[in-house]
């Protein structure tokens, strides 16, 4: 049946013929491996016939133009059974065929299923029901299914092939169910839209559909897909459509031209089993996270994706609250912002390269951030495009442990964004990480956050600070160097700086605007070359022991400044090195 890109067909007692333009365009493309359709693969590589063998010569059974109200028989005594127009089976009615039938199809004819009629395609191992065109180069109108019938429709142990290229060979649509079991659909426009709940395509393979702009197999609500196999789709292989109730439970997703896997909707997949996809032409799965999980739960099952034209891990946002990996060999490609809630994990693997779309970044609602590199494979997060940037990473709510990010480099976000920020119930663990070019770079709420042994360099946001510093937060042997505004600011007295060097900020190195008598402590740092003040602040601040780039003191002609009440008496006369910067 005839189905446009976003459209289902309606279906009317009538010849479902193509437009004469759309036919002739169909048999010349028929005529050379260049298609003439830009939404048109090639015809597949065997000999155009104008007559299927299966078909040729006279005698079998001839049905024109029926409509089918009761059980009726189909066997292989009468073949070969000779369908033209469109067979429709209506309320009350069964078309039934059994083992060893051979229907021939002419152009544009098709079974139509309607207002409680069905059918059951019962073939043998042995004897397999056969679908076919009369003339390969034309094709057939496919299985359409739709109303709702008394008791599902089947088709097990058939073959369907050489349906016309803008058709599907197995529509099911409304409540009109069917099982497609052990079943080859091959050489076709499209192989299965399954619309209608509870339809299963099991045991089956798809082998070669011909229209690039819609998918092979599509499935709707509530439907399953079980070990089947989809081969050399002209677009994409599989596309899951459905809101919810989704079984993807095994098989294989091979050489399609476009994507392998696309599902569109978060919570969409109730049930996965990873699928093996590889050859496609594009990406092998565009994906939201909750699906991904589901499927590819384990850094070995994300092999299960390699081998495509693009092997990259399209993530199209969606909940996770199960454990996600990134891996060295699989990039991530992230469209729109993913959620990690409560009980869920993202866990890149040292090496990992997660590329986000403008808007796109990371959100934690109660789950955890696991980002660990090594030094010589650290995990990057970065923009796609570099001059729009990325959103950056969002950590909220109350997770079961602190996050970490550590041997990690985070780069490129946005300039109204932070690389990483908290809430005051998310605490982070920041460890030899590198910040570049990002507007800002942490903004560090929560009880116990650390930010040691990294590098923040170059930060855009003329309004904001490089580092926001509060509730028992602490920083040390981290090098920040070119804020576009101040390089730390401390919004509470409890909060600890040691071991750092802030260089080169527009605005003060260190900023002050919230304390008690004696509760900032700043030591072992280097201050110098800042735009404002070495340190400024509005409450009594223990700024001792720091370089401030003058060996007379930050008052000195070459001195950083302070501003306030800051106590800096006495001070280093030399710079202090930092015992490690990434």
């Amino acid at each position: 049946m005839t189905e446009h890109a976003h459209d289902r067909p309606t279906f009317r007692r009538r010849s479902l013929a193509l437009p004469a333009m759309l036919l002739a365009a169909a048999l010349a493309a028929c005529t050379g491996d260049t298609p003439l359709q830009p939404d048109r693969a090639a015809t597949p590589g065997e000999p155009s016939m104008l007559v299927n063998p299966l078909c040729s010569g006279s005698g079998g059974t001839t049905h024109s133009w029926i409509t089918v109200t009761s059980t009726q028989q189909w066997y292989a005594s009468g073949n070969p059974h000779r369908v033209s127009g469109t067979l429709y089976v209506a309320s009350g009615g069964n078309l039934r065929m059994n083992p060893g039938v051979l229907v021939c199809f002419d152009a544009y004819s098709s079974i139509y299923a309607y207002d409680g009629g069905r059918v059951g395609i019962s073939g043998a191992d042995t004897a397999r029901v056969v679908l076919t065109a009369t003339d390969p180069a034309l094709g057939w109108g496919g299985i359409a299914l739709t109303g709702t019938p008394s008791a599902t429709s089947t088709i097990g142990y058939a073959r369907v092939e050489m349906v016309g290229v803008y058709n599907v060979a197995v529509y099911s649509d409304d409540a009109h169910d069917v099982v497609v079991n052990q079943t080859v659909i091959r050489q076709s426009g499209r192989a299965a839209a399954l619309y209608a709940p509870q339809s299963r395509i099991i045991d089956s393979r798809v082998d070669t559909t011909t229209y690039r702009s819609l998918p092979a197999v599509v499935l709707g609500d509530s439907t399953r897909f079980t070990r089947t196999t989809v081969l050399d789709a002209a677009g994409i292989g599989v596309l899951v459509t459905a809101t919810s109730g989704v079984e993807l439970l095994g098989g294989r997703i091979e050489g399609s031209g476009d994507t392998g896997l696309e599902v569109y909707y978060s919570g969409a997949v109730f049930s996965f089993q990873p699928l093996r996809v590889t050859g496609s032409g594009g990406y092998g799965v565009e994906i939201p996270i909750d699906a991904l999980a589901r499927g590819y739960g384990s850094v070995a099952e994300m092999d299960s994706l390699l081998g495509n034209g693009r092997d990259t891990v399209v993530v199209t946002g969606g909940t996770l609250t199960s454990a996600a990996y990134a891996t060295a060999g699989l990039p991530w490609r992230v469209r729109s912002t993913p959620t990690v809630g409560s009980g869920g994990s993202l866990r890149p693997q040292p090496g990992a390269k997660l590329f986000f779309d403008p808007y796109a970044g990371f959100t934690f609602s109660g789950g955890r951030l696991l980002s660990r590199g090594t030094l010589a494979a650290p995990v990057l997060w970065t923009a796609d495009d570099p001059a729009l940037g990325w959103y950056g990473i969002s950590l909220q709510g109350t997770p079961s442990s602190v996050s970490f990010v550590t041997n990690t480099r985070l780069e490129h976000v946005n300039v109204n964004a932070t690389a990483v920020a908290t809430d005051t119930d998310h605490g982070v663990v920041i460890d030899s990480t590198v910040f570049r070019q990002v507007g800002r770079a942490a903004v560090l709420l929560s009880t116990g956050s650390r930010l040691s042994r990294s590098r923040v360099d170059t930060t855009l946001n003329a309004y904001a600070p490089a580092v926001q510093l509060a509730a028992n937060a602490r920083l040390e042997s981290t090098l920040i160097r070119a804020s576009s505004e101040d390089g730390v600011q401390i919004d509470a007295s409890t909060v600890q700086i040691f071991s750092c060097e802030v260089r080169g900020s527009v605005g003060d190195g260190i900023q002050v605007v919230s304390g008690s008598p004696g509760g900032t402590e700043i030591s072992s740092c280097n201050l110098v070359d800042n735009g404002g003040a070495g340190v400024s602040s509005s409450y009594a601040t223990d700024a001792e022991g720091n370089w401030w780039g003058d060996a007379s003191g930050p008052t000195a002609t070459n001195g950083d400044g302070v501003s306030g009440s800051v106590d800096y008496t006495p001070w280093l006369t030399s710079a202090y090195v930092l015992p490690y910067v990434p």
